[in-house]
């Protein structure tokens, strides 16, 4: 069973040797060369201004029920085949 041996020396080094370069070339807080404010800018929360203004324009008063029904059929186009049919 040499090779179980040679797994264990070898992988018990390499993990001292991990932990000896994290503690040894890690940067300190002053000197940091990752900026954290990345991971602020990249999280979105929309506005209370942004929400408002699309629920007003998403759900106006003065549209009738047809001109709904109608916006919503247009996006179908007529003489589209089915995309799940078999041909017989």
């Amino acid at each position: 069973m040499p090779i179980f041996k040679y797994f264990t020396v070898v992988g018990s080094t390499l993990l001292v040797f991990l932990f000896a370069s994290n503690a040894y070339l890690t940067d300190d807080e002053s000197n940091l060369r990752f900026d954290g404010s990345l991971y602020g800018s990249a999280l979105y929360a929309p506005r209370v201004e942004e929400t408002r203004t699309t629920a007003e324009l998403r759900f106006t008063r003065d549209v009738t029920p047809a001109v709904r029904v109608r916006e919503v059929f247009a996006v179908f186009v007529p003489n589209e085949r089915r995309r799940h049919k078999r041909d017989s």
